[in-house]
């Protein structure tokens, strides 16, 4: 039996007002961020589990069994700090996004071909690589993909955890079970158009402007791009400014009368609305740790196009998607209208009218999830938690 003292930190910077631990099964935030699995994982073990939102590490002064951090923004030092502070108690880290010398080459290359100007040669360091997350006993690693790269820049395997995205779930006699999924229609709600699926909050390491390229390219005629992001949302609104100098071109694509620009959905009837509207789901990334949306876009029977950087592939069959080869600009400096012609020569092979498969057989699902669960369980009981 768990001993009532055995007690699980997470730390984030978030901060209180956002959807993080506490929430339902029905909220896709849940979901989404494998968090409502794992503490309805805690909740069914007995396990003891609080949270702290804070952006300064320093200010965490709790006992604990285990501490999970959750936000990537922590600044490298502060972690180090924090995990020489509590020297003894181990510590997760389980939002990594990807090394920082790795965003910074392809951030400096897509400007170069966005913007024409070149702000250093592309390349990667080899050594001081280790980001802060990285001092951490263990890393949550959303892919093989991800793995291997990461291996590659210098950071230790044997820090790094394999762990999937969830798939969507539900709860079935206080079992965690896989959400009974419809098949998507075949025809769509405007199958008149030839319709695009973008979902995604960070627009530049999502890659939206080379999708766009893309799709002003694209010689079928009607069509539609769908957009679900709240940060578009919140630019046509003035609420913030869009980063990197890119405004004209985002300005040019909310102009666009063949882009729709959807609120961020929140809920499963809000994720079959999209899904209904734009059965084909493109994942431009520049890199990502392993998006949500693929998982989803998988479990619901939707066609994918996506990028070799989006973190996923090795985890799901091979036959749901079509891979396109992504920039490598910490390797050498490609055009924009590179990526674009790869994308819209993937897009025009799509037969609108044929987009929607079968989901994939329960078991599939189901085991996914045991892979997580046994996951967790495992990590628990290396640290005597359970």
């Amino acid at each position: 039996m768990v001993s009532h003292k055995k007690l699980i930190v997470f730390v984030q910077g978030f901060g209180s007002q956002d959807l993080f631990t506490n929430v339902p099964p029905t909220n896709l935030w849940g979901w989404r961020r494998n968090v409502g699995l794992l503490i309805h994982l805690l909740n069914q073990r007995g396990i003891q589990w609080k949270e702290r939102f804070t952006s300064d590490l320093s200010e965490v002064k709790d006992k604990a069994d285990l501490f999970i951090l959750r936000d990537w923004r922590y600044r490298p030092e502060d972690v180090y700090q924090f995990c020489q502070d509590h020297d003894g108690t181990p510590v997760i880290s389980m939002l990594f996004q990807c090394p920082n010398a790795f965003l910074q080459s392809q951030r400096c290359g897509d400007d170069h071909a966005v913007r024409g100007f070149q702000t250093h040669q592309p390349f990667l360091p080899k050594s001081n690589t280790e980001d802060g997350l990285f001092t951490t006993d263990r890393v949550i690693v959303r892919s093989h993909l991800n793995a291997e790269l990461f291996t590659s820049l210098g950071y230790p395997p044997s820090k790094m955890v394999l762990l999937p995205h969830a798939p969507i779930w539900d709860i079935h006699h206080n079992k965690i079970v896989p959400l009974n999924i419809p098949p998507l229609e075949k025809g769509t709600k405007n199958s008149q158009f030839f319709n695009v699926l973008f979902i995604g909050e960070s627009l530049w390491r999502k890659g939206l402007i080379h999708l766009y390229q893309a799709f002003q390219a694209l010689p079928m005629q009607p069509k539609r791009l769908h957009v679900y992001s709240n940060q578009l949302l919140r630019y046509v609104r003035g609420f913030c400014d869009l980063p990197n100098g890119y405004e004209k071109i985002y300005q040019q694509l909310l102009m666009n009368e063949d882009v729709i620009i959807h609120d961020s959905y929140w809920s499963i009837a809000g994720l079959f609305e999209a899904y209904l509207r734009a059965p084909i789901l493109v994942c431009p990334t520049l890199l990502d740790c392993g998006p949500n949306t693929l998982m989803e876009a998988y479990q619901i029977g939707a066609r994918v196009i996506q990028s070799d950087l989006s973190g996923i592939m090795g985890e799901l069959p091979d036959s749901w998607s079509e891979i396109v080869r992504a920039p490598r600009y910490w390797e050498r400096f490609e055009s924009l209208g590179a990526f674009a012609e790869r994308l819209m020569a993937r897009m025009i092979k799509a037969d609108v009218m044929e987009t929607a498969l079968n989901p994939p057989p329960v078991e599939k699902i189901n085991q996914i999830l045991e892979v997580i669960i046994s996951t967790w369980e495992n990590l628990f009981q290396s640290y005597s938690i359970m």
